[in-house]
C-alpha cells in the first residue's frame, strides 16, 4: 500500500499503471469526465508475472479525481471491462459532446 499522496491508500502496481500508461500517451484508452480523467488497461501476461496479485484480472481502469488523487479498480473477465469501457465512453460523450469536446 502506497502512504500519503497521489497514490494514498493504493497498491503499489497502480502507480506503475500510471506511470505507464501516462508515457504512452494512447488516447484510445483514455476518458474524461466531470469528475475526472480515466485510463483503461487490458492486462498482458508480462503485466501479470511482475504482480502475481492481479494475475486473475482482465484488466484495469485507473481514475485520477479533480484533487489529483489516482484510484483503480480492477476486472475480472472481458465483458466486466468492456462494459466498464462502454459506460465511461458514454458519460464521456455526454460530458464532452458528440465532437469529443
Amino acid at each position: 500500500m502506497s502512504g500519503p499522496g497521489k497514490f494514498q491508500g493504493e497498491a503499489d502496481w497502480v502507480a506503475y499503471f500510471w506511470e505507464d500508461t501516462a508515457s504512452l500517451a494512447d488516447p484510445s484508452n483514455e476518458y474524461t469526465t466531470g469528475d475526472g480523467f480515466y485510463v483503461a488497461v487490458e492486462l498482458t501476461d508480462d503485466d501479470k508475472k511482475k504482480y502475481p496479485k492481479i494475475k486473475d484480472e482482465y484488466g484495469v481502469i485507473l481514475s485520477e479525481d479533480t484533487q489529483g488523487f489516482v484510484t483503480a479498480e480492477l476486472y475480472e473477465d472481458k465483458k466486466e471491462y468492456d462494459d466498464a469501457v462502454s459506460e465511461l465512453e458514454e458519460i464521456q460523450t455526454d460530458y464532452l459532446g458528440e465532437d469529443g469536446e
